[in-house]
């Protein structure tokens, strides 16, 4: 037992002896992140990121920008093509804990470091701070980190003083649609749920929630909160789009969808995709949505 753990802590001190090794001779770093909500830190930070997994994924649910051709598509984020890997030569690789079982094969190509914006203790928001930072001191970038926190901090207080002058405000239900009849309702441990929590709005959604901070639940469960203004993150499903955008009488109302009475009252605000998983950039990029959509005053009827 002794003998396996010194040959552990052994291997952890060579590879950060290599690590700091490579670190000193090849500047910037070539850091290839496997987790999104990681390299859409790194996009913010201006760190080059020459390869992704899952790379239309990623286009499809955090966003075109910062995608150029010459970023190399690692395949699968749990399966990642190893020789592309190899190839790309990198520094360092960076991690969420979801990507725990493969990190003794990452090892082998580079130094693998672990990120939790999701922990036990649900507090994403503050988690995503802390990464940022430590991200900008590991990778050189220390200033555009104070930048982006300073910056997330502004948008954060844009929305707490867009709601002081608001009376009987919705409580919200922030959701993201699987399809016609189930979705996704975010709350407690959720990134989304702790940007509502730092502007001030009530989360409509008391019900327990998963280690990520999201409930799955049928889209009737909408039909339990009348008085909720609904929030529709993206990427939405084509069918449910285009209920939601004719829901105002355009076509034959035979759908659940059509009689949400978030629909019907207008308390509707349709989002395009924000990483649900992501860290301060899409903190950053919903509160400036939640303060461009000007929610409406609710009052119970």
């Amino acid at each position: 037992m002794i003998r396996r753990l010194l040959s552990t802590i052994l291997c952890w001190l060579c590879l950060n002896i290599a690590f700091d090794a490579v670190a000193g001779a090849r500047e910037p770093l070539r850091v290839v992140p496997l987790d999104w909500g990681l390299a859409s830190t790194l996009f913010a930070l201006g760190v080059d990121v020459p390869a992704l997994a899952e790379k239309k994924g990623y286009a499809d649910w955090v966003g075109q920008e910062n995608l150029s051709d010459d970023i190399v598509d690692l395949g699968l984020r749990l399966a990642p093509d190893m020789e592309r890997l190899r190839g790309i030569d990198p520094d360092l690789i960076l991690i969420s804990p979801q990507f725990s079982s493969i990190a003794p094969r990452l090892e082998t190509v580079a130094k693998t470091k672990v990120f939790a914006t999701f922990t036990p203790d649900k507090t994403p928001l503050d988690n995503s701070i802390r990464i940022t930072r430590e991200l900008g001191s590991l990778l050189n970038t220390g200033a555009r980190a104070e930048r982006l926190v300073g910056s997330t901090e502004k948008a954060l207080e844009d929305l707490r003083q867009s709601r002081l002058n608001a009376s009987a405000t919705c409580a919200v239900l922030i959701v993201n649609f699987v399809d016609e009849r189930h979705i996704r309702v975010f709350a407690d441990g959720s990134l989304y749920g702790d940007v509502l929590k730092a502007g001030n709005i009530d989360n409509a959604w008391k019900r327990p929630t998963n280690y990520w901070g999201f409930s799955t639940a049928p889209a009737s469960a909408l039909l339990d909160y009348p008085d909720a203004m609904l929030i529709a993150v993206g990427p939405t499903p084509l069918p449910v789009a285009r209920i939601l955008d004719a829901a105002d009488g355009s076509h034959a109302r035979n759908n659940l969808l059509d009689h949400l009475p978030s629909v019907a009252k207008g308390r509707l605000r349709m989002l395009p995709p924000i990483w649900s998983f992501g860290g301060l950039p899409e903190a950053k990029i919903l509160a400036e949505a939640l303060t461009a959509a000007t929610l409406p005053d609710c009052p119970h009827e």
